[in-house]
């Protein structure tokens, strides 16, 4: 997944990047948000692990199709 990937999944999933953060279980203070922001901007990599905690978001969310659609795209 890629940084343009993420953000449609985020916007997919209806989060701000705190609220994808808090879903996440990042400490979710102003500062400690920059997890999330990091990976929006690619100044952090995307992980394998992130991916399947999105992908269960969306499974929650009843979006999986959708999810498949951005990641497969």
């Amino acid at each position: 997944m890629n940084k343009e990937k993420l953000k449609k999944v985020r916007d997919l999933l209806g989060f701000s990047n705190q609220s994808l953060g808090k879903e996440l279980g990042f400490v979710h203070t102003n500062s400690q948000c920059k997890q999330v922001d990091n990976l929006i901007s690619g100044s952090s990599g995307i992980k394998g692990v992130l991916v399947i905690a999105l992908e269960c978001l969306a499974r929650r969310q009843r979006k999986l199709n959708e999810f498949n659609e951005i990641l497969n795209s």
